[in-house]
């Protein structure tokens, strides 16, 4: 196992949530060198806030974060397609940059949804903030990506929650 030299040499380790946790467990990670570490966002720059939807123009969704195979924004993108089809005023904005943004503009190509689904490009969080300020919706999907990646407690759901 190649933690074994970690763990000899007493290293201690931080996942994110308890699922993470429980993934160095079974890696043979010893329970008394682990501590859940929960990340926090700025409350400030977050706020608490109803939405809701318009009852004319457009229905902004929003999505954000890397764009790789984990974030699942393909997925996104397909079932936005269906979204759209039923609300046509509805709009998907992906604010993030990553090495998944050719094959994501080739989806969005492919459902004929170049007008619709709207790369806003990465963004700093005051400027997130602010677009989240704007938004009716938020989601962020999520998924296993092929090479087994996956996501602890991310932030930007912690943050839409404003």
């Amino acid at each position: 196992m190649r933690y074994s030299a970690l763990n000899k040499h007493g290293a201690h380790y931080y996942p994110v949530c308890q699922y993470l946790e429980e993934g160095l467990r079974r890696l043979g990670i010893p329970a008394k060198n682990m501590h859940v570490l929960y990340g926090g966002i700025e409350l400030d720059l977050f706020p608490y806030s109803n939405r809701t939807l318009p009852t004319v123009g457009e229905i902004r969704v929003l999505s954000v974060g890397r764009l790789v195979d984990k974030k699942g924004f393909v997925t996104l993108i397909k079932a936005f397609k269906r979204i759209y089809t039923k609300y046509p005023n509805a709009r998907l904005h992906i604010i993030g940059a990553g090495e998944d943004e050719k094959k994501i503009k080739f989806t969005i190509a492919e459902y004929n949804l170049k007008d619709v689904v709207i790369l806003r490009g990465a963004m700093d969080s005051k400027r997130v903030s602010d677009e989240l300020k704007e938004a009716h919706i938020f989601c962020l999907a999520s998924q296993t990506a092929k090479n087994g990646d996956i996501q602890g407690i991310p932030n930007a759901l912690k943050e839409s929650n404003g």
